[in-house]
């Protein structure tokens, strides 16, 4: 297949020419989303700041990238150096690993180098790399494509490919900036899988015929190479994940089998040569190549039988696959009948084929976690990515409907067309029907799951060269590069325009994605989980997309994150939040040594849990349980006690509600109703809260109610509420005489912006008492001063703030001098005390 023809140093101008114009633009765009990231970062300061191990956003639909920085530590902090275990998840008991071990060492590797350069910490630095870490493997990937494709089909084709991988928003998703993520390089190889079995032409070749639109190479040899180079793609798709990459190496097989029975024989007629060594070199170095990377992430401590990931036994297949390939193809050129002779030569590519889904089938979740449903919860419609694209577009309108197909099906009504015409169709014809059917074996993918929407791009831009190159046959080489122009000006570049512009819209607008608003939220909820618990190890229980956020910014041990390997944890997250009462909850939180809660009404995941557990309960089922009741009705047991928790004023999010618990099993019912108290005031509910805190008073002892008031008139005297403030140390003094509950109520009467509060003859009378009792004691002194003030009596109040300030005890903390100092020269001033 020649798209266009030229001298090398043309070929090498071009294609320089390209990489520079893709290395601008996918700079600016770092530039734009490190800024985005950056104001999200800065977002929601605390008060006072508590700082979380790890600080800096990752948006949401990115956060996987927060667990490859988790990972990537491990290396640094002397782990093994495969990612094959856990402790952070699964609490108490970890869990396995399969994640690519060599891409965590890129992350791992990163993080140093930005240390280096910048000095920060080596965790700061890990999540401040994830701005840069994929532009390198973006460029990577654009060069070593466009250089091997430009040497088959000429320069136009290594510029198209250059520019379709950075405008074809699917393929180029997979290395945005902060996306740290493995999607990109399983893009990269389904990409490289179908070019290479594009240019191995489909097991067909045609010998010396320099005829550029019969689009098959036009020796063995180019066509061995190509095979080889898709086994290869194919290879390393399968290290990283075979669940992405199996379905691509059988779309292959399958659409070359299904070419060679509608085409083979038309174009055998037009002088072309079926092969069936091609396909068994495919498979056979598909095979062997997959085997050495199972060699190199698990031999020989971590061998087993997860056919989750990569294993022999899908080697196996593909071997069979591609056997099985070569003998139907041939037989079928044969025209001797269906089944190839001797029969014998099926047995061992059809048990080879057959092994692994066998093994499945018999083994279960023993072998194959994601058949069970938590397991695959991944990929069935709980969560976004499983959703299909009908699905998708239901809920989130026409425009994500666009966004995953729109022109990217573009050549496939092409092809169709290119299929239908007379002219010199034969020639082409077998390369069309294979690229078209592999494209559409991914676009149907697509539409079944939109997760399919990165491995769809690469055989959509393949199935666009292919129809290039078949509609430009016959024209001049001035023509295929203005059509080339043209696909780059009408198609790519306007894409990686607008998503430039769409970063830098939103950090001029200041401006968050509703989504990423959570990735805030997980970060102050980890920062008030560690104020609650400032040493020790914490055990989060949250929704999955919580325990990961919330996780990560905190470094905490989660429970229930959405990972196929978390197939227990998951399962012990749903038993608990669907327990059917508080004591079955406790019993299974104590068994799993949880220590803290997290409770978000965004995502919470309750249903999806309870349905999953119960699929045939209903809803009414659903409002029984203990995750449902503790959420939405607020209703919490003896045992865990509220965090004092108001959402950052930056998360703006409709209806939201936060419950932050902490298990507290040795707590009275006194202090438990008085940290409900303590959690309504941080949100604003003053009144509730008093109410709350005389029921705890009404429930402790005699002797200590009044204490009990002390503590919560003062908390709401902290967090605002006056009015409270002042009903609790009213009732508090109803019990007896106390000097604490007198000076601070009237100090509270003194000194309250509150109309309704304020009374300064009220105030006076209090604090003359206290005076005469204790007349070198700085506070009630203060007081004095305040009530004084307040009723005007200023030249009194100088008299006793000068005689409390000589009163502080040498060495006294400063802060409390300047403010006694400062009331001193506001009644100097004529200007009563407010607070």
């Amino acid at each position: 297949m020649i798209l266009t023809s030229e001298r090398p140093r043309l070929r090498w101008l071009a294609l320089v020419s390209a990489w520079a114009v893709v290395a601008v633009f996918a700079v600016l765009h770092a530039l734009a989303f490190r800024d985005y990231i950056s104001l999200l970062s800065r977002a929601g300061p605390r008060t006072p700041p508590i700082e979380t191990p790890l600080q800096r956003i990752a948006p949401t639909n990115y956060a996987d990238a927060q667990m490859w920085v988790r990972y990537a530590l491990d290396f640094d902090q002397g782990g093994p150096w495969r990612t094959r275990q856990t402790d952070k998840d699964n609490a108490p008991h970890g869990r396995d690993v399969h994640w690519n071990s060599a891409f965590a060492h890129y992350v791992a590797a990163g993080g140093k180098a930005q240390a280096a350069v910048t000095g920060e910490s080596l965790a700061r630095a890990t999540e401040r790399s994830l701005a840069w870490l994929n532009l390198p493997l973006l460029l990577g990937t654009i060069v070593f494509f466009s250089v091997w494709i430009s040497r088959r089909a000429g320069a136009g084709a290594g510029v198209l490919v250059a520019l379709g991988i950075l405008g074809t928003e699917a393929f180029y998703a997979g290395f945005s900036p902060n996306y740290v993520d493995h999607h990109g390089i399983l893009t990269a190889a389904a990409f490289g899988l179908v070019l290479g079995a594009i240019f191995m032409g489909a097991g067909w070749w045609r010998d010396g015929d320099d005829d550029e639109g019969q689009l098959l190479p036009t020796s063995r040899t180019q066509a061995r190479q190509a095979a080889i180079f898709s086994a290869l793609c194919g290879a390393v798709g399968l290290w990283f994940s075979a669940a992405s990459t199996i379905p691509a190496i059988g779309l292959v097989g399958g659409a070359g089998l299904l070419a060679v029975w509608f085409c083979g024989r038309t174009t055998q007629q037009n002088g072309a040569t079926f092969d069936p060594g091609l396909w068994r070199l495919w498979g056979r170095v598909g095979a062997a190549a997959s085997v050495g990377f199972y060699l190199l992430e698990y031999f020989p401590s971590h061998l087993g039988l997860r056919l989750e990931v990569n294993h022999p036994c899908y080697a196996l297949a593909w071997w069979g696959g591609a056997e099985l390939v070569a003998l139907f193809g041939a037989q079928r050129l044969a025209g001797t009948g269906f089944w190839p002779s001797p029969r014998w030569r099926l047995a061992a590519p059809l048990v080879a084929l057959a092994l692994a889904p066998i093994t499945i089938l018999f083994g279960g979740v023993r072998v194959f976690v994601i058949s069970d449903a938590f397991g695959g919860s991944n990929y069935s419609g709980i969560v976004a990515e499983g959703l299909s694209l009908f699905a998708m577009q239901k809920i989130f309108g026409w425009q994500t409907f666009f966004n995953y197909a729109g022109w990217n099906l573009l050549p496939l009504p092409v092809a169709a067309w290119l299929l239908c015409r007379r002219k010199n169709r034969h020639r082409a014809r077998l390369t069309l029907v294979f690229a078209s059917l592999v494209a559409l074996g991914f676009v149907v993918l697509l539409f079944s799951q939109v997760r399919w929407s990165f491995g769809a791009s690469g055989p959509l831009l393949c199935l666009l060269l292919v129809a290039t190159a078949a509609a430009l046959h016959g024209h001049t080489m001035r023509t295929r590069w203005l059509v080339i122009g043209a696909l780059a000006g009408v198609f790519f570049l306007p894409q990686t325009l607008q998503r430039i512009s769409a970063a830098r819209a939103n950090v001029a607008a200041r401006q968050a994605d509703r989504m990423d608003l959570q990735q805030i939220l997980y970060r102050d909820a980890a920062a008030a989980i560690r104020a609650s618990q400032p040493a020790g190890d914490i055990v989060l229980l949250a929704s999955p997309n919580g325990s990961s956020g919330i996780g990560y910014y905190g470094q905490f041990k989660t429970i229930g994150t959405l990972y196929w390997e978390n197939y227990a944890g998951m399962r012990a997250a749903a038993e608990i939040f669907s327990a059917p009462d508080d004591e079955t909850a406790f019993k299974l939180v104590r068994a799993r040594g949880i220590t803290h809660l997290a409770m978000i009404s965004e995502e919470n995941f309750l249903p999806q849990f309870f349905s999953i557990l119960h699929p045939d309960r209903s809803a009414e089922d659903l409002k029984r349980t203990f995750g449902y009741k503790v959420l939405a009705e607020q209703v919490l047991p003896r045992w865990l006690r509220p965090i004092p928790y108001r959402a950052p004023p930056d998360v703006s999010l409709p209806n939201l509600r936060v419950l932050l618990l902490q298990v507290v099993p040795e707590q009275s019912d006194t202090e438990a109703i008085f940290h409900i108290a303590r959690a309504q005031l941080a949100l604003g509910e003053s009144e509730s809260a008093a109410q709350s805190f005389v029921a705890a008073a009404n429930r402790a002892p005699a002797e200590s109610r009044a204490t009990v008031l002390l503590n919560a008139g003062n908390a709401c005297y902290q967090n605002g509420g006056h009015l409270a403030a002042a009903k609790l140390y009213r009732l508090a003094l109803t019990l007896g005489e106390n000097p604490v509950v007198t000076t601070n109520f009237a100090w509270l009467l003194a000194t309250s912006r509150d109309d309704n509060v304020r009374n300064g003859i009220e105030a006076l009378s209090l604090a003359e008492p206290l005076a005469r009792a204790y007349p070198n004691d700085p506070s009630t002194l203060g007081t004095l001063a305040a009530a004084l003030a307040e009723n005007g009596r200023f030249g009194e109040a100088v008299t006793a703030a000068a005689r409390a300030l000589e009163r502080v005890a040498p060495g006294e903390n400063t802060a409390t001098l300047a403010e006694l100092t400062a009331r001193l020269d506001a009644y100097r001033a004529g200007r009563p005390w407010r607070r």
